[in-house]
């Protein structure tokens, strides 16, 4: 019972000898002003009024002007569109009408008030114009027709004015007819917007005069562009090859120093491609050295450096066999277009530490082509050769110019998957051998 009192002596001891020897500084509130944005009425193609309100004027009232600012992108400030509802102490709910807008546009604004100690905004609210009474159907062009194959070629075109409506789709129409148009003919569609785009056109028949015209449709209706012709090349012998950097022989394994996932791909730029534009990756043939608890993906990227938005085919090797070669016949072809950088491997899925599933062989490493691996999420990209491994991935791709009944006009490719986070980076791999020493 003493050792209580005793603390509780100390405790009121130190209460009251604490104010002797600190002092407090005076802090004072400043109640400053509130706003809230309100909702947009009286939407028209070019007007809206703008509705706010001032919940809280402050302490002192101080401030000169308030009203809205307002822009058609993103976060809206006092050196955008301003207009002052008020220039006086004011509490409680305004608005402000605007003109001269454009039609069919989002619009983003805000309640402001100029005060002594700065701007204040409220909060950011949206709204689109009507369409304009004006609006017409786009205009579009018919750029040109390039990378003619015995099966394929490229498309271009261009949106250049909207016609005061969103591009709601755009594209190309073709056929072995001339004037060729959606509601008659096959056609493709290539996004939304204005801007230049394209078309990879696969399928086409040797020797063959084909037609050509852009499109693109707003609300108002939907334009072409000017008919483009062009003739196929001269069909010959059926190609059928298998592409690859590596010798044919396995020598080694790679895996991970500690448990993740990776990719391991072959680079093909368009140079590479320009005499396979149009055929077709049916077939992949790929060398691991284990399965068990491992899963692959064969995947293909598009594009320079790419990421995995850039991903565009992906498929489980359902069978791989350990320490032989896996073919693994596409369940949807890949067709070659020659403005495209490709990447393509496969993924590892679920390695462990001490398991070197990625085949390689004996070099010489077409360094940068045939030995790229990639590691974590977001991907970063690294090379065989920077640590110390020379050797390709015993990855093959089939390429063909035979054509199956599931060969489709236009290309189509599956949804892009979702991964999970990955572990990792591009220098932490090793090799069977290297562990081995």
């Amino acid at each position: 019972m003493k050792r209580y009192t005793i603390a509780l002596s100390i405790i009121i001891v130190f209460v009251l000898v604490l104010p002797q020897h600190f002092s407090c500084n005076k802090i004072d509130l400043k109640r400053e002003v509130l706003l809230r944005t309100g909702s947009t009425e009286d939407i028209t193609y070019n007007s809206a009024k703008l509705l706010g309100t001032i919940v809280d004027a402050g302490e002192d009232n101080s401030f000169s002007e308030y009203g809205f600012v307002l822009s058609s992108t993103g976060t809206p400030t006092i050196n955008d569109t301003k207009l002052i509802a008020g220039t006086s102490w004011k509490s409680g709910a305004y608005f402000a009408n605007i003109s001269g807008l454009s039609g069919n546009t989002d619009y983003y604004y805000r309640s402001y008030v100029r005060a002594d100690y700065g701007d204040v905004y409220g909060n950011i609210n949206q709204f689109t114009t009507e369409v304009s009474p004006n609006a017409t159907p786009p205009t579009v062009i018919t750029l040109s027709v390039n990378n003619i194959a015995e099966n394929s070629a490229t498309a271009h075109g261009n949106v250049t004015e909207d016609g005061g409506a969103t591009i709601d789709r755009r594209g190309f129409c073709i056929s072995t007819d001339p004037m060729p148009n959606i509601d008659d003919d096959l056609f493709s569609e290539n996004d939304s917007g204005l801007g230049e785009y394209q078309n990879f056109f696969t399928n086409l028949e040797p020797e063959t005069e084909y037609y050509v015209r852009a499109y693109a449709e707003n609300q108002m209706g939907i334009a072409y562009g000017d008919q483009v012709s062009f003739t196929t090349t001269q069909g010959g012998e059926p190609v059928n090859e298998w592409l690859h950097y590596d010798d044919g022989e396995n020598y080694d394994g790679i895996g991970l120093v500690e448990d993740g996932n990776f990719d391991v791909v072959i680079r093909f730029t368009p140079q590479e491609l320009a005499a396979y534009a149009g055929m077709a990756i049916t077939k992949f043939r790929i060398y691991v050295l284990e399965d068990l608890s491992i899963d692959y993906y064969v995947e293909i990227f598009e594009g320079e450096q790419p990421t995995i938005n850039d991903l565009v085919y992906e498929q489980l090797v359902e069978t791989p066999s350990a320490t032989d070669w896996t073919e693994v016949t596409l369940e949807e072809p890949y067709y070659i277009d020659p403005s495209q950088e490709i990447w393509v491997g496969y993924y590892v899925s679920g390695s462990v530490a001490g398991l070197y599933p990625a085949g390689i062989d004996n070099g010489p490493a077409e360094a940068g082509y045939g030995d790229i691996i990639g590691t974590g999420n977001p991907i970063q990209w690294g090379l065989l050769t920077n640590g110390g491994i020379d050797g390709n991935w015993n990855i093959q791709i089939f390429v063909t110019t035979e054509a199956g009944e599931e060969v489709q006009m236009t290309r189509e490719q599956p949804a892009k998957p979702t991964r999970k986070t990955e572990k990792g980076s591009p220098a932490s791999f090793q090799s069977l051998n290297q562990s081995a020493q």
